[in-house]
């Protein structure tokens, strides 16, 4: 039977106490140093043991029981277990807290750090929550399982059409470590090669507004743009979004294919697509050409407030496309042409419409916290887009759900830990509080208007990315055939209902796409490199 360490580590510190009392040592003379390794020496000679290792275990006598437990448990490892025992009785509770509730225990060197800034007199609770924070190899789940059990079961079904199954046996096998990056996509559906096909062609343009785009650096798909003009004392903001149902029949190869691979996903040196590169060309809003558009026109006062709004069908020409960076040297200076006044005026706008719902940006910085979101958030070019963007998916929502049309929304259920907690008048500490302030859940779509908790509207829904995103570009149809009327309706709510689990799995699916998929091309640039 296997002696747990904390048996070993009592037995070893009783002998070494008795030692000690005994008196019993080579060299009357020596310091109580010597006298102490002599004993550990001859403790180790008994148990076929390090001296080492000895003083090791019985260092686990210092640790509180509930880390010990850890200990026997295999929770924690032996040496880092060694290192913590060295924490005062109190830092040791403080960082049972930290591993009980994160569910995650220090590595090696975090002990060593933790041991050293002890005996500094520099550890307290918010060093440790610190350091415990950071990402570890132990964090990460380890999967056990039997090989040969496997091997026998995957051994005659395995086949090259069967990706999943191919991959577990090849694994298991050792014949590789996964799956290269093009067989990743072939796993998850993704079409790398989408054949095109034909467009409805956009009638003249029938808008006169100045419009711009802002987008990134290396961005050539362009769903939106914005324009603004003065009426009085009021301000008139267009929102005008790439209105791809118009040009692509439904059900159609092209509609099809972009249900199956469902977002334009941005990956490591890649991305996929929903369309051809040559539809998305046609639909992209690009500086100077004709596209069909649904414009949301929302009319605003200098605070911010909706004083109306209209969704139309157009044809628009966007007369700029600017990057971030551009957009924010204009917004660095006084502009003196009209569009740059435009820009000055939505900069204006946008921060108007900000600072009227404190919860929607306590929730981007929270999503902000949690994910690492791009430098474009930290300027002011971002905010234009976020609010714009935010208004028109809040504002199609409302009106879908007004004329009570069918419609994708988007919904999040409020966190309920806090209130739970709050309810039971449980006790809650400075860290726990911490991590209680950046929980959100996530995100689903629903065909039921209902709370987004995190931005604190009552209806939401995507509708401003349609060639990045099948929701967004179906929920155009949704209108066409239910609010302009222009499209033959062959709703059937049952389909619907399917269509809405698809989107939910796929979502789920495609976000464990990219993050295989990009650990996948990190390790070949290595082994390149």
């Amino acid at each position: 039977e296997e002696i747990l360490p904390s048996e070993k580590a009592f037995a070893y510190k009783m002998k070494f106490d008795a030692i000690k009392k005994q008196g019993k040592r080579t060299d009357l003379t020596s310091g109580p140093m010597v006298q102490k390794l002599n004993s550990l020496e001859e403790i180790a000679k008994d148990s076929n043991e390090s001296y080492k290792q000895v003083q090791r275990y019985i260092r686990l006598t210092e640790l509180i029981q509930e880390i010990l437990d850890m200990v026997d448990e295999k929770k924690i490892a032996f040496r880092p277990a060694v290192e913590i025992s060295y924490l005062s009785e109190d830092n040791q509770y403080v960082l049972l807290d930290v591993m009980q509730f994160s569910d995650i225990t220090p590595s090696l060197a975090q002990a060593i750090h933790m041991k050293k800034l002890e005996q500094e007199g520099k550890l307290d609770t918010e060093k440790i929550e610190d350091l415990m924070s950071q990402e570890k190899p132990n964090q990460v789940e380890k999967l056990k399982f039997n090989k040969d059990k496997y091997l026998r079961h995957l051994h005659n079904s395995t086949s090259k059409n069967n990706l999943f199954s191919y991959e577990i046996y090849l694994i298991i096998n050792g014949v590789k470590r996964g799956l290269s990056t093009d067989e990743i996509l072939e796993k998850y559906g993704i079409m790398t090669n989408i054949p095109n096909g034909p467009l409805i062609k956009p009638g003249k343009k029938d808008c006169n507004d100045i419009i711009i785009s802002i987008d990134g650096n290396k961005t050539f798909l362009r769903d939106d743009g914005l324009s603004v003009r003065k009426d009085g004392n009021k301000y008139i903001v267009g929102i005008h979004v790439a209105d791809a149902a118009a040009a692509i029949e439904k059900n159609s190869e092209l509609d099809l294919n972009a249900r199956n691979n469902y977002e334009c996903k941005y990956m490591s040196g890649t991305r996929t697509r929903m369309f051809p590169s040559k539809v998305e060309s046609e639909l992209s809003l690009n500086e100077g050409k004709t596209r069909r558009a649904i414009t949301l026109y929302v009319v605003l006062n200098d605070s911010g407030e909706i004083l109306d709004y209209y969704i139309e069908k157009n044809n628009i020409i966007v007369s700029r496309n600017l990057t971030y960076l551009q957009s924010e040297a204009i917004l660095n200076h006084i502009g003196s042409d009209e569009l740059e006044r435009n820009i000055l005026d939505l900069l204006m706008l946008a921060r108007a419409l900000e600072k009227r719902n404190v919860r929607k940006e306590q929730y981007w910085e929270k999503k902000e916290q949690s994910k690492k979101l791009d430098n474009f958030r930290k300027l002011k070019s971002d905010v234009i887009v976020r609010e714009f963007m935010g208004l028109y998916n809040l504002l199609t929502a409302r009106t879908a759900k007004e004329e009570g049309i069918p419609f994708i929304y988007r919904v999040q259920d409020e966190e309920y830990i806090s209130k739970m907690i709050e309810e039971m008048g449980m006790y809650v500490d400075d860290y726990t509080k911490k991590i209680l302030a950046n929980i959100y859940l996530e995100s689903k779509y629903s065909a039921t208007p209902s709370l987004h908790a995190g931005l604190g509207y009552t209806e939401y829904a995507h509708a401003s990315d349609p060639l990045r995103r099948y929701p967004d570009f179906y929920d155009q149809y949704l209108f066409h055939q239910f609010y302009f009327k222009d499209m033959p309706c062959d709703f059937k709510q049952e389909e619907f209902e399917k269509l809405i689990q698809y989107c939910n799995q796929r979502s789920i699916e495609l976000s464990l796409m990219r993050g295989e998929f990009n650990r996948e091309a990190r390790l070949t640039k290595k082994k390149i490199s």
